[in-house]
């Protein structure tokens, strides 16, 4: 993967115009909101409904459409707002966009991105599930939905934790250690996990107990 890291690292120090910024952000929304999603869904539905794959491997999902309604609104809603939330930060602050080919050219430490370092996969993973949950596919459910998940760890860790580090060196290091990658945690808890480590880990204090005199 180091081609696309060198494609990404490349790719920052260029300038782009608005219009070149709003059709890569465009386009990579209508990838992943729209694209991604429904063909992911179809293709565990079309396993399920012609094949029966959800039969042989013994993966029902007997739920009424109420429960997996209640099930999806707060995923979605949760998901949709970390991702325009990632977006429109990204857009305003970082001089680029969630795009690779029109990459942040600031490293963003402050907003949605003080909970974890890919909010915005965060968002779209919320989405992704709550939509299998509301189609009651166990296939994408326990199958295409977790590969995906897989596949975005394997592009954090091999492509973008890799040039950002190229990029921003050791600030981004120091961001690394303290902010969860994916999964979202409020400064003051991290704060407080910090302290409760540390007081552990130290040595506790001696006590000379002085020998009574004769």
């Amino acid at each position: 993967m180091n081609w696309l890291v060198e494609l990404i690292v490349k790719s920052a120090q260029k300038e782009y115009g608005r219009a070149t910024k709003s059709l890569a952000t465009a386009w990579g929304f209508i990838l992943f909101e729209v694209l991604v999603p429904a063909g992911v869904l179809l293709a565990g539905l079309g396993l399920e409904h012609f094949v029966g794959i959800d039969r042989l491997l013994n993966l029902r999902f007997e739920v009424e459409v109420g429960i997996r309604l209640a099930l999806f609104a707060p995923l979605f809603i949760v998901g949709q707002a970390f991702i325009v939330w990632t977006m429109t930060d990204q857009l305003r602050l970082s001089g680029g966009t969630p795009a690779f080919k029109v990459p942040p050219k600031r490293l963003l430490v402050a907003g949605p991105f003080q909970y974890c370092r890919n909010p915005m996969i965060f968002g779209y993973l919320l989405y992704y599930y709550g939509l299998a949950f509301l189609f009651a596919s166990p296939v994408a459910l326990f199958g295409f939905y977790p590969a995906l998940n897989l596949l975005a760890l394997y592009v954090i860790i091999e492509v973008e934790e890799v040039e950002l580090e190229q990029r921003f060196g050791e600030d981004y290091l120091a961001y690394k250690a303290r902010v969860n990658r994916m999964i979202p945690q409020s400064p003051a808890l991290r704060r407080w996990l910090r302290s409760r480590r540390a007081s552990r880990e130290s040595p506790p204090e001696s006590i000379d107990h002085e020998r009574p005199s004769s």
